[in-house]
């Protein structure tokens, strides 16, 4: 599942129109961007292009959940914070 979240990150939450060396700005490199991005207009726009686009990271994250809480529940109901 991690894998799954890792690679929609990388591959699917891109903004194509500004890049960090060779590489398009992705939701694992984009703090990077942020950081060293002068223009506000460009940081915003990267922004609003990954908020946009973080609905396709949503039933992975779903998944990872529910599996986290059966796992929970297995475990004798306990929930993260007891364990």
């Amino acid at each position: 599942m991690e894998q799954k979240v890792h690679e929609i990150r990388n591959t699917k939450v891109v903004d194509k129109r500004y890049k960090i060396g060779d590489n398009h700005i992705n939701w694992s490199n984009w703090r990077q961007f942020n950081a060293t991005e002068s223009n506000p207009q460009n940081r915003k726009n990267v922004f609003n292009c990954f908020a946009d686009k973080t609905s396709m990271l949503e039933p992975s994250i779903d998944d990872r959940f529910t599996k986290i809480r059966e796992i929970y529940e297995i475990e004798g109901r306990m929930n993260p914070f007891e364990g």
